[in-house]
């Protein structure tokens, strides 16, 4: 799975990604856990949140740690 920029994603990488929907959507930080087939494409679970795409979610460098 890649993210948003198109980097490749790995379990335990450092991300920040949307976490919810609609009006309590915000930003968070965590860990890649798991992937696996989603309903249209590939997803992730970061921390305790599942059904992350692609679109929702970047890979955070080290220095950015």
């Amino acid at each position: 799975m890649k993210d948003c920029k198109g980097r490749e994603l790995q379990v335990g990488d450092t991300v920040v990604y949307v976490k919810g929907k609609n009006t309590t959507a915000s930003l968070a930080t965590g860990k890649v856990t798991k992937f696996y087939k989603g309903y249209y494409a590939e997803e992730c679970s970061v921390d305790s949140q599942s059904h992350i795409t692609s679109e929702r979610i970047m890979k955070l460098n080290e220095s950015e740690v």
